[in-house]
C-alpha cells in the first residue's frame, strides 16, 4: 500500500509541474524580462513551474490525506 501511495504522490507532483509549465510557457516573457536577459526566460519558466507545481501538489496531497484520515476515523 505504501508503494501505491508513493507512486500516486509522484504522479500527482509530476502532473502539477507539467500543468504549471504549460501555463507559464504561455506568458509573454519579453514584457517581464529585459531584452538583454531574455535568454533566462526558459530557465525562469522551468524553475517557476517546478516551484509552483510542487507547492500546489503538496497542498492537494495534504487535503487528500486529511480526507482519508477523517474517513478512516469515521469507519473505526
Amino acid at each position: 500500500m505504501l508503494l501505491i501511495n508513493s507512486m500516486a504522490v509522484l504522479v500527482v507532483k509530476i502532473v502539477f509541474v507539467l500543468l504549471s509549465y504549460l501555463v507559464f510557457s504561455k506568458l509573454d516573457w519579453r514584457k517581464i524580462l529585459l531584452d538583454r536577459h531574455f535568454y533566462l526566460a526558459r530557465w525562469a519558466c522551468i524553475l517557476l513551474s517546478i516551484t509552483v507545481g510542487q507547492a500546489v501538489s503538496s497542498y492537494f496531497i495534504e487535503i487528500i490525506d486529511i480526507f482519508r484520515a477523517v474517513i478512516f476515523a469515521g469507519i473505526s
